[in-house]
């Protein structure tokens, strides 16, 4: 999955939706996410933080940073397994 935009409550929704689409769909499989950020407003990157902290507790979630990663982006871009 590709993350491309300012994260704001918009985009964050659309990520979390994603994610816990993705986890239904194959719970133990692999999920790769990469960055591409400018940033984010501090409360919906902390809700899609949260989420990967969660999912990586029973799935592989692989995380890439592409370009420019930047203030909340940098830390999502860390918080994978790999």
């Amino acid at each position: 999955m590709l993350i491309g935009k300012f994260i704001d409550e918009s985009e964050a929704n659309n990520i979390i939706s994603i994610l816990l689409y993705l986890r239904k769909e194959d719970p133990e499989g692999p999920i790769s996410l990469y960055f591409n950020v400018p940033g984010a407003i501090m409360r919906p990157g902390l809700a899609v933080y949260d989420l990967i902290n969660q999912m990586k507790q029973t799935m592989e979630i692989s995380t890439v940073n592409l370009g420019l990663c930047s203030g909340m982006g940098a830390l999502l871009a860390g918080a994978g397994t790999k």
